[in-house]
């Protein structure tokens, strides 16, 4: 595992140039960028000399220093932000940093924290960097055909699916009747500005049964659990064709290519397995958040599924899109940005909407207009305060935000059923 996703000394050395991929972003209200310093990767493939091998950098990422790099208008982003929005900026950059107490960006060389700060100048990447930069994080080595994918995918019946409190990010476990936790659609962590949302109280996810873990995307906070249960990183993993970034996105692919078995789907359309189905968004294929796997949850004969999208738009998934009907839902992109009409409430049953974020959240999730969103497809959602039909992991055991845990239960017989019964020492029975 990586450095990078250690808690590490805030002391370090700002490079002064990196290479990097824009991530994440919205509009004038923050940037990241996924990079790599420029001089150690070009140490390893020279500009001049041929295009690296597809994938080949997953063999050196591990010895890179590597960043995180974001601009926040919450914190001295503001006026570059103004005049470098998001959609401006290109997809590969050459940026040169100056180290700058006052500015702009936040240099992180740990998922932990703290950043240090600097003035950065983005510039894209010429054609043929991109170029190089594209084929060495290149995922297609792991690309493996749709039968076998279906093959790995769990067939038991599943009676809960609990949306784990893991702050300011999502993990959901897939729990089969007789208790055992056989998939995960992902496993992530609040991270970075959010890393203090992360429970004190969590003691562990179940790992016992060796489930299978879906990511729908490669954001850090939909994986860096499995960091800090680096056992997860040993499971099958069913991720989306994407392009990485040359930092912790390749250096997160490089430890399951490495430890466990990481199985990219690059195909569209709907594969599916027992009670299992996950489909593959068609959001912009710049815009990781969009582009993903959404999960679908079946549970006894005759029920709809419950939905989990991950961050993608309710409009980026085509099967819904078209009218499929829902039994519950986790509310996409943590109650953040999320295209689309949301699902309508089903007129019975005690469906529910969950709402995965941490407690005083960097983006301000949920949002008001995404609440009200699934207030206008008939929910019964608070504004703040919750309402009768969701549950939200910020509200713990011990008090919203506080000590405590607020994993919530959601299945297909009235959110009530047996607790998770395990000797691993996990701590992920749900609390509401």
């Amino acid at each position: 595992m990586h450095d990078f996703f250690r808690p590490r000394d805030a002391v370090f050395d700002i490079p002064s140039r990196a290479y990097a991929l824009l991530i994440d972003g919205a509009g004038s209200e923050f940037v990241l960028f996924d990079a790599v310093d420029a001089d150690y990767f070009d140490r390893t493939y020279a500009l001049s000399g041929p295009l690296p091998q597809p994938g080949s950098w997953r063999n050196h990422v591990d010895g890179a220093p590597i960043y995180a790099i974001e601009i926040n208008a919450s914190d001295a982003g503001a006026e570059w932000l103004a005049l470098h929005p998001f959609d401006a900026l290109p997809e590969w950059s050459h940026i040169e940093l100056a180290p700058d107490g006052n500015g702009e960006a936040a240099i992180y060389n740990s998922i932990a924290g703290p950043p240090r700060r600097a003035k950065v100048s983005v510039r894209p990447a010429s054609n043929k960097l991109a170029r190089m930069l594209a084929q060495a994080t290149d995922l297609t080595p792991e690309v493996r055909p749709e039968d076998e994918i279906e093959l790995a995918l769990p067939t038991s019946s599943i009676e809960h699916i609990f949306v784990l409190d893991v702050g300011q990010g999502s993990a959901n476990a897939l729990v089969a009747s007789a208790g055992e936790v056989i998939a995960y659609v992902d496993v992530g962590a609040g991270v970075l500005k959010d890393i203090g949302t992360w429970p004190s109280s969590m003691g562990g996810i179940c790992l016992q049964h060796d489930p299978v873990v879906i990511l729908t995307h490669w954001h850090y906070d939909h994986f860096h659990a499995a960091n800090i249960y680096p056992t997860a990183q040993g499971m099958i993993w069913i991720a989306p064709f994407q392009t990485l970034g040359p930092g912790p996105q390749s250096a997160m692919a490089s430890a399951i290519a490495a430890t466990g078995t990481l199985m990219i789907w690059k195909g569209s359309g709907i594969l599916q397995a027992g009670k299992i189905e996950i489909e593959r968004c068609v959001g912009p294929s710049t815009n990781q958040n969009r582009s993903g796997i959404a999960a679908w949850v079946w549970g006894s004969t005759g029920s709809d599924p419950l939905l989990l999208p991950g961050d993608a738009g309710y409009g980026d998934i085509p099967t819904l899109s078209a009218g499929k009907a829902i039994a519950g839902l986790a509310a996409a992109h943590h109650g953040g940005r999320a295209p689309g009409v949301a699902p309508t409430k089903p007129g019975v049953g005690t469906p529910r909407v969950a709402l995965s974020y941490g407690h005083s959240n960097s983006y301000k999730h949920p949002l008001p207009n995404s609440l009200k969103g699934l207030t206008a497809s008939h929910w019964n959602i608070g504004h703040p305060a919750p309402g009768i039909d969701e549950r939200r992991t910020e509200d713990r055991s011990g008090g919203v935000g506080g000590h405590g845990l607020g994993h919530i239960r959601m299945n297909w017989t009235g959110n009530i059923g047996p607790v998770h019964m395990c000797r691993c020492g996990c701590t992920i029975n749900p609390t509401q």
